[in-house]
């Protein structure tokens, strides 16, 4: 999913909030984590959860250097089934905006998988909103292999629809607030770098390209990751591309990937900010660490909202979740890499529920972080061969 940060100064100032809008989708993929239902959220319980941060985070006056972003996650299912619910979400956070005086704007982060991007009603909210709106897509790579998981119901494949889609909204939104994100499993894991280069064919310049976190990636996977990294970084350099495309993966705007260092230390703190970061609307008034504990088969929540208020009551989840690194194996908490390796919070509880914290114990993975290291030192060093032969 791919997030902006502003489209305005802010200082660094940023909310993030998330909303699953439904839980119902006109695809079926194959490794979707979700629990699917018919079930749609409620858009006076969006107003209330929205009012509600507002009134709790904003009900302050902020100076002009501090001008304070509110950004929404917008989660489904497939949210773009209800782009009269988006409307009504966004008029009411427009007026939040200028009753709070929310200098910052608000950024509304739509995840879709894109199939609906050609239809009349999907394009005029785009089109009314674009200016507070980033989308990110899913696709993944290619056709052979987006088209082996990410199918309708009738098991027909979704691909020529989503690029139809992302032929329409890449000159609707600049670059900056559309991204893609591409997922892999053991099945696909040989089409990585394929897949990867055919997104960046396609147009995109903000890429995510990870494995589903509920498979054990071990170290016999390093090799066959590593080299399909190294095809990518390959395309990227040889193309003169280092600058302008970015996988979340190799060479994020977060790294400095031609002075990367891969040692960072041991896991000293959680890869994912759920409970934490991110508080998300569910169904039912009902509150949750994150969209993926609210789509569980059996979801754990948070708190809810009581007259229109925040209420907090699972604090023991939210301590659990902020020590979770702890649990992880000894080997991860001495390895020099262990602060890249990602996790999800949410998957011992859906795999372990009566010993979440046996799952990490599993290094699920640790063959996939140290061919992501790994491929960003050949990166750096790509880009130094590249530099020394110019001078």
């Amino acid at each position: 999913m791919t997030k902006v940060n502003s489209f305005r100064k802010s200082g660094g100032n940023i909310k993030t909030y998330q909303i699953l809008t439904n839980l119902n989708c006109n695809l079926a993929c194959k490794y979707c984590y979700e629990n699917k239902c018919n079930k749609v959220n409620n858009i006076e319980s969006i107003k209330t959860y929205l009012t509600a941060l507002y009134e709790r985070d904003y009900g302050i006056k902020y100076e002009d250097e501090e001008l304070p972003c509110v950004m929404i996650d917008v989660i489904g299912g497939e949210s773009f089934l209800y782009p009269e619910l988006l409307d009504e979400m966004c008029e009411h956070l427009l007026y939040l905006t200028k009753m709070y005086e929310v200098g910052g704007d608000f950024v509304v982060n739509i995840t879709t998988n894109g199939t609906l991007l050609t239809t009349k009603p999907v394009q005029d909210f785009i089109m009314k909103w674009r200016s507070h709106l980033a989308i990110g897509l899913s696709i993944d790579g290619t056709k052979k292999i987006h088209d082996t998981a990410r199918v309708y119901p009738n098991g027909a494949g979704s691909y020529d629809k989503a690029v139809a889609g992302w032929g329409w909204l890449k000159h609707i939104l600049p670059p900056c607030r559309t991204g893609v994100k591409a997922t892999y499993c053991h099945d696909t894991i040989n089409n990585y770098g394929d897949g990867v280069i055919n997104l960046i064919k396609l147009g995109f310049t903000d890429i995510g390209a990870n494995v589903i976190f509920e498979e054990i990636w071990t170290e016999e996977d390093t090799v066959i990751i590593y080299e399909q990294m190294k095809k990518v970084v390959d395309y990227i350099v040889d193309n003169k591309l280092e600058k302008t495309v970015h996988i979340f993966q190799l060479n994020n705007k977060e790294l400095d990937i031609a002075n990367y260092q891969p040692n960072t230390g041991p896991k000293d703190k959680n890869h994912c900010g759920s409970c934490t970061h991110m508080l998300c609307l569910g169904f039912d008034n009902k509150l949750y660490g994150c969209n993926r504990f609210c789509t569980m088969e059996n979801p754990i929540p948070l708190g809810e909202l009581i007259n229109g208020k925040i209420k907090i009551h699972n604090t023991q989840l939210i301590d659990e979740i902020a020590n979770q690194y702890n649990h992880w194996h000894e080997d991860c908490k001495k390895c020099g890499i262990g602060q890249q390796c990602p996790s999800c919070s949410v998957i011992p509880y859906e795999k372990y529920p009566d010993n979440p914290m046996q799952f990490f114990r599993e290094k699920p993975q640790c063959g996939f972080t140290t061919a992501m290291v790994a491929a960003r030192v050949y990166f750096s060093r790509r880009l130094l061969t590249c530099k020394d032969n110019i001078v």
